[in-house]
């Protein structure tokens, strides 16, 4: 069963996973330069030096990038929770099994099986495995699910599988 927690593993290791993502810093970067940009801007108007506005208004970004992203990974427990208690799905054990040509899910609810060119990409983490259906959705095998050597061979065949590792 991915319980609760197994999920909030997953969802924060999909967090740090986008924050080391090139398309978050080069968010992360244009908004920078927007605020630098509107620095400099307010600098002249104001007859004062522009380089002043431009690091205010640099560390204003800066610090809002921080209190939002940590508060957004403070505040996951909260909604991960909220949403596996929501959803009947979750409350059922599933069984995952994997092989060279792809993976397949069975429960209660049936079974699913994707080859791995099905998948977007896959994410190795300590709280286990998540394999990606595009950027934002992903399923997970948790890492307290995989006996010994399990996750060395998932590991293997995913590599060998020429999915993208992201």
């Amino acid at each position: 069963m991915l319980d609760a927690d197994a999920q909030i593993a997953a969802a924060r290791a999909n967090l740090r996973r986008y924050l080391r993502s090139r398309r978050a810093w080069i968010r992360m970067g244009i908004g920078l330069l927007l605020m630098l940009a509107i620095g400099a801007v307010l600098g002249v108007a104001l007859g004062d030096d522009p380089l002043w506005w431009m690091l205010v208004f640099a560390a204003e970004m800066i610090v809002l990038f921080l209190l939002i992203y940590g508060l957004l990974y403070l505040l996951l427990p909260r909604r991960i929770r909220r949403l596996v208690s929501q959803s009947a799905i979750w409350q059922r054990p599933v069984e995952a099994t994997w092989s060279a040509a792809g993976m397949s899910a069975r429960s209660a609810h049936g079974e699913t099986e994707l080859a791995w060119g099905d998948y977007h990409g896959w994410h190795a983490a300590r709280s286990g495995f998540l394999f990606y259906f595009n950027d934002q959705q992903y399923q997970v095998v948790p890492a307290s699910a995989l006996a010994a050597g399990q996750a060395e061979a998932l590991r293997a065949i995913l590599e060998a599988s020429g999915l993208r590792r992201l």
